[in-house]
């Protein structure tokens, strides 16, 4: 394509032109032949020169027809080339430097939409999309700078308008000039790309169709059953999820009754002992249930007959197969209604109208005779007495309603009264479908029965309706009823008057625009959530009365049901609880109160109830054993608490009580880990033959008055040493006698001397100071007026050397039986040093008050934040979403949130089973014994945490409530303080989550079976025009060189012309080249005809022949892979010899191949600059990204290895497919070494 027809025209005139150059170098030769020759002398001379002229004559004529016929073959070439280049199926166009278009062939005017010549001068921007004017421009100037062949697509623009998809090769010379010329070849690719989006979306529709069909569908292997695909159906048939059934065979969800039929099946469609295979089967679902399906099977085949894989439709049928089952229960049902039809209570009968007015019973039951009187031949043929013994009030209705079902055809149905000739008045009610017949006669076919004992008792029943709703008023706010829906049908009046509501407004839903806003939402839902699973309804709420108080009232509602358990209305009372509501508050303030007083006494109490076996504690009893509420309470529980020593005395104790005798005493026990004593008093109580009945008891914490009594004695036996040490002394008054005592520590008081002296009352009296003695006799009077047996006084005493001691006296007075006193014994104590600190801490006093108040108020507000704290973290729980609760050491529960309970209640526990006192471990391990294994671990988990081995655990499970499957994720966490063990459970919801990664998890594995395909037809697409270039346009240009090299080869051409040609030549040459290079690039050839390994060594070649980097290759001589797998580690290769090039600055590169355990490794190393892992994990990386989703796609994987200036290993791991039994396998040690 370097030349065009204008150049082959003037090509071609220059050949024309040859013969006058002929015959100018002739003319020449002559002349150089003639100055050297003589001049003819004689007629030999002339002859000869005439026979000369005559040959040369016959060479020029010779030359000149040889000339004619180069010219004709030169014209007939460039007709051929003009031919090829103007009608070639792609458009071709030369550029010039500055874009616009110099030279286009007829297709690409066509192509552009612009005939004649009119392409020529114009920009070949104005013919691009203006989206992809930047592509075409960096591709234009790229190609420019590197000359190098390019290709690419966009979009173009015709000259009307019209868009369409191009194909564009380009490649850049040097005119004759020296100026830069690009040649485009240009093809239109619209179809292909519509093809290639029709595909796209008839995958998608595929895929669509086959996930969302209304009947399973599924794929399975012909030698295992194992299930290669599934759709969403098949998956709601079974239970399983499309992981689950993927890991299993079909015959693995089939009833093990089925399965051998239903194998045996299989195989022989494998066979091919059966064709398509239709059959019924059970399948077990993955909660076990039982399921009917019909399976509708076919082999899917090659061309050479053998199965790829089995096609298979499933139906659930589950429904179609109970419709027969109960259709044979309804024949079967039928066949005994025909047998029993002459026992049943009533007449069935047909009842005929003809059309002449007269009417007739052709069949009636023996019955007819307890309702009519008649026997059925009677009226067989005239009825007219039947209609004669209707009650005469009740004939006219008869009538018209016999009338109205003829007229109308449509059922009959009345109830009137009937005059029997002995049984008298009776209330009959018939039923029948009218017919039509042929000749006008209207035939009725129903049943008619005697209902006078309903009709009497309905009588009774409105008498008695009125009885119960006088009743009904009577009650405080009264009763009222309502339709099964819900709506109040009637409210007594009583209500009605209180609220000031109308029967009207009352009616429907009315009742609740009286609510308490607090209630209305609590007490409406209630009653709708009992309307709708039909359960009794108690609540209570508070309405607003005509006087604007609210209210309390108890609301009671219970379904009434007809015999088919449906609910016909419902009926209730409200009751007026505002004084019981007073009532239990006052018990509640008396409960708390008695709490309260029996924590400050530390004294608990207990009650033991034989005849409901109950045993009941109150809390400060299990404060004082240490027991928690809500565990279980016996009496080897209480023993285990005892002090071992004491154990069998509090035994025999009880033992002895339960025979009658007190129980009062007092002993140790072990609570909390320290020895506490306690003081028990139980009063049993005995019926008259000495069987127990109940028991009442105290527990009374005496831990500090027994440390207090222990610590007294020891501090008596102290105080008794210190008399002696101490500077006091002791004494002793006899009143009667006069007589006194003193210790030894009289000297150490008052001086020796004062221990030479006498020692009583004159003593006594002559030392006190004299203003201190009034005060002492004042207090002494006081007390013996007060017959007080203590006194103790302060005052002052005179020391032997003078100076006063200040001595506290402390005496007590002991009395006779009249209350005289008689004796007075007592301790003074020098306390001289107490008063002279007594006196400096007076002077603190004042400070010390002061911060006392300060202290004082801190520990307040500590307190009240305490309080706030609190409630705080109560009301923070409660506004969790999380389900949360707290476990004690045991297991037990001690708090919940709102949001626990709400989580019990909705997969169908029972709250008050999973709240406060219910021992969460124990729950644990019941679930774990039913087969949850997640309850097990749990259950581990918290026994880890109380033995502190464990600080938190997490795990998710999957809970199938009532309603909806959902997920939560249990954490348990400890808390980290120094007090008792406390764990908190916390349940979350992360339903949303997990259906979130599933769906995510569903798009990733269809977007990457999308991009495998997609990758799959990029390479057959490539592959096609691979062959196609090679194979068309290839051929094309060779025939031309062919052509070109002959024609030249058999003319003697000028220089310039031979030049030319030359040229020609040379770019034809270029353009197989180019050929042969985008062909290669496409698609090798070699990896089709002589497998990877060649393709690699060739391509290495290649490259180290572009780029000058050294390639070593370790490849094994043979190695035998599917077509997929080798165009995929070629690819992957490619993309890594690509990456070197670009970015290692490498000089060698090694790649290696082995195969390891039914894997082809692949590992190519360079030397380059290295790279991290910030680099290849950029998510802009394609074409790492696409060499992971190669590896991935083939069940493989890729790692990539490097460090900054070690280069960079590369390694793919992709397993094996099955070798052939014809060849050489064995290539472990062949080794191509380079």
């Amino acid at each position: 394509m370097a030349c065009s027809p204008c150049h082959l025209r003037q090509q071609s005139d220059r050949g024309g032109g040859r013969k006058h150059h002929g015959c100018e170098r002739w003319m020449r030769r002559m002349t150089d032949k003639d100055r050297h020759r003589k001049q003819p002398t004689g007629p030999a001379d002339s002859l000869r020169l005439v026979h000369e002229l005559q040959v040369h004559q016959i060479e020029l004529e010779l030359q000149n027809e040889e000339l004619r016929r180069t010219h004709l073959e030169l014209e007939a070439a460039r007709a051929r080339y003009s031919e090829l280049y103007e009608l070639a199926p792609v458009g071709f166009l030369t550029l010039n430097e500055q874009g616009r278009i110099v030279q286009a062939n007829i297709r690409a005017a066509r192509l552009l939409g612009v005939v004649g010549g009119g392409l020529a001068g114009l920009p070949i921007s104005r013919f691009i999309v203006e989206e992809d004017r930047d592509l075409f421009f960096q591709r234009y100037t790229w190609l420019a700078e590197n000359r190098e062949v390019q290709e690419y697509e966009l979009r173009m623009v015709r000259h009307d308008g019209a868009e369409f998809w191009a194909h564009m090769e380009a490649s850049a010379i040097l005119d004759a000039d020296g100026a830069p010329e690009l040649r485009i070849a240009l093809s239109d690719i619209s179809e292909r790309k519509a093809a290639e989006a029709a595909l796209h979306r008839n995958e998608a529709e595929f895929r669509s169709m086959f996930d969302l069909s209304m009947v399973g569908s599924a794929q399975a292997d012909p030698q295992t059953g194992r299930l290669l695909r599934v759709n969403r159906k098949l998956c709601e048939i079974t239970g399983y999820d499309a992981n689950e059934l993927l890991a299993r065979a079909f015959i693995d969800i089939t009833h093990p009754e089925d399965r051998r039929a239903s194998w045996q099946a299989y195989r022989d469609v494998i066979a091919g002992k059966l064709g398509d295979l239709d059959f019924d089967q059970r399948c077990v679902r993955k909660t076990g249930g039982i399921v009917w399906v019909n399976v509708q099977m076919t082999p899917l085949r090659d061309d050479q007959g053998r199965v790829l894989r089995v096609l298979a439709v499933i139906q659930d049928i589950t429904a179609r197969k109970e419709a027969e089952a109960v259709m044979g229960e309804k024949l079967e049902l039928q066949g005994r209604l025909m047998k029993t039809a002459a026992t049943v209570p009533g007449v069935i009968c047909s009842f005929r109208l003809r059309s002449d007015g007269s009417v007739c019973m052709p069949y009636a039951s023996a019955a007819l005779e307890s309702i009519y009187g008649l026997g059925p031949e009677e009226v067989r043929e005239d009825a007219s007495r039947i209609l004669s013994r209707i009650h005469p009030g009740d004939i006219g209705y008869v009538n018209e309603t016999i009338a109205a079902s003829a007229r109308t055809m449509t059922a009959w149905r009345a109830e009137y009264r009937v005059l029997h000739p002995r049984k008298g008045e009776l209330w009959i009610e018939g039923h029948s479908m009218p017919q039509g017949e042929q000749d006008g006669s209207v035939l009725w076919h129903g049943f008619l029965w005697d209902i006078t004992e309903r009709k009497r008792m309905e009588t009774a029943l409105r008498d008695s309706e009125r009885l119960y709703r006088a009743i009904g008023e009577s009650i405080d706010y009264g009763v009222w009823v309502a339709d099964p829906d819900g709506r109040i049908r009637y409210t007594s009046e009583s209500f009605l008057k209180l609220v000031g509501l109308s029967q009207e407004q009352c009616a429907d839903f009315g009742w609740v625009s009286v609510l308490h806003p607090d209630d209305t939402v609590r007490a409406f839902g209630a009653w709708m959530e009992s309307v709708r699973i039909g359960a009794n309804w108690d609540t209570e709420y508070r309405v607003r009365g005509v006087d604007g108080r609210w209210h309390a009232v108890l609301a009671r509602g219970v379904p009434v049901r007809n015999e088919r358990g449906e609910v016909t209305h419902w009926a209730g009372i409200n009751l007026d609880i505002s004084r019981l509501k007073r009532v239990e508050q006052s018990l509640r303030d008396s409960e708390k109160d008695l709490q309260l007083a029996q924590a400050v006494a530390q004294t608990g109490s207990w009650r033991l109830d034989i005849q409901r076996n109950e045993l009941r504690w109150s809390d400060e009893n299990h404060r004082i054993f240490g027991i928690p509420k809500g565990g279980p309470l016996t009496y080897e529980i209480f023993l285990s608490t005892i002090h071992p020593e004491d154990r069998d005395f509090v035994d025999e104790s009880w033992r002895a009580a339960l025979h009658g005798k007190p129980y009062c005493i007092e002993h140790r026990i072990i609570a909390d880990g320290e020895v506490r004593w306690v003081r028990e008093r139980v009063e049993l109580q005995f019926s008259a033959d000495g069987e127990l009945l109940a028991g009442v008891g105290s527990t009374q914490d005496i831990t500090e008055r027994k440390r207090a009594d222990a610590a007294l004695e020891v501090s008596e036996s102290r105080f008794r040493l210190a008399m002696e040490a101490v500077s006091g002394l002791v004494y002793d008054w006899d009143r009667q006698t006069d007589s006194a005592y003193c210790s030894v520590g009289l000297s150490r008081v008052f001086g020796r001397n004062a221990a030479e002296s006498q020692f009583g009352r004159q003593w006594w009296r002559a030392r006190v100071d004299p203003d201190d003695l009034r005060q002492i006799r004042t207090e002494i009077v006081r007390c013996i007026k007060a017959r007080r047996d203590r006194v103790q006084v302060e005052y002052r005493m005179r020391h032997s050397d003078g100076h006063w001691v200040h001595v506290s006296d402390s005496a007590r007075i002991i009395r006779d039986g009249p209350g005289r006193v008689v004796r007075v014994v007592g301790s003074l104590t020098d306390i001289s040093a107490r008063k002279h600190a007594e006196a400096a801490l007076l002077r603190l006093n004042d400070t010390l008050e002061e911060r006392v108040v300060e202290r004082t108020f801190e520990a307040e507000e500590r307190a009240r934040a305490l309080l706030e704290s609190e409630r705080l973290t109560r009301a923070t729980i409660d506004a969790l979403k999380s389900s949360l609760c707290v476990i004690d050491a045991e297991g037990s529960i001690i708090a919940v949130n709102r949001a626990w309970r709400e989580f019990s209640l909705a997969n169908g526990g029972q709250p008050e089973k999973m709240s406060e006192g219910a021992n969460y471990l124990a729950i644990c391990d019941a679930a774990a014994h039913a087969g949850y294994s997640v309850a097990a671990r749990v259950a581990a988990a918290i026994r880890a945490a109380i033995a502190g081995r464990r600080k938190d655990f997490s795990i998710e499970y999957e809970c199938e409530s009532p309603s909806q499957r959902r997920w939560f994720v249990l954490s348990l966490s400890c808390f980290q303080w120094a007090g008792p063990v406390r764990m908190v459970v916390l349940h979350k919801d992360i339903t949303e989550r997990k259906l979130l990664i599933q769906k995510q998890a569903k798009n990733a594995r269809r977007l990457k079976g999308l991009a495998a395909h997609l990758e799959t037809v990029r390479e057959e697409q490539n592959a096609t025009i691979a062959r196609e270039v090679h194979d068309e346009l290839g051929c094309t240009l060779t025939m031309l060189k062919l052509g070109l090299a002959t024609t030249v080869d058999s003319l003697n051409l000028a220089a310039p012309v031979q030049a030319r040609c030359d040229q020609l030549l040379a770019q034809v040459d270029a353009a197989l080249t180019t050929v042969k290079r985008i062909s290669a690039g496409l698609r090798p050839a070699t990896l089709d005809t002589l497998g990877l390994i060649a393709t690699v060594n060739w391509y290495t070649v290649e490259f180290s022949r572009m780029t000058g980097i050294e390639i070593e290759l370790h490849m094994p001589r043979y190695l035998r892979l599917s077509p997929v797998r080798d165009i995929a580690v070629f690819r992957i290769v490619q993309e890594t010899l690509t990456n070197v090039a670009r970015h290692a600055q490498a000089t060698k590169v090694s790649i290696a191949m082995r195969k390891h355990m039914d894997y082809l490794i692949v590992d190519v190393r360079d030397d380059g600059v290295g790279i991290v892992e910030c680099d290849w994990r950029k998510s802009d990386s394609f074409g790492l990204i696409g060499m992971h989703e190669r590896a991935r796609h083939l069940g493989g994987w890729l790692s990539i290895q490097g460090a900054p200036g070690e280069g960079t290993l590369v390694t793919l791991h992709i397993p094996l497919e099955e070798r052939s039994d014809n060849g050489n396998t064995d290539d472990g040690d062949d080794i191509d070494s380079r």
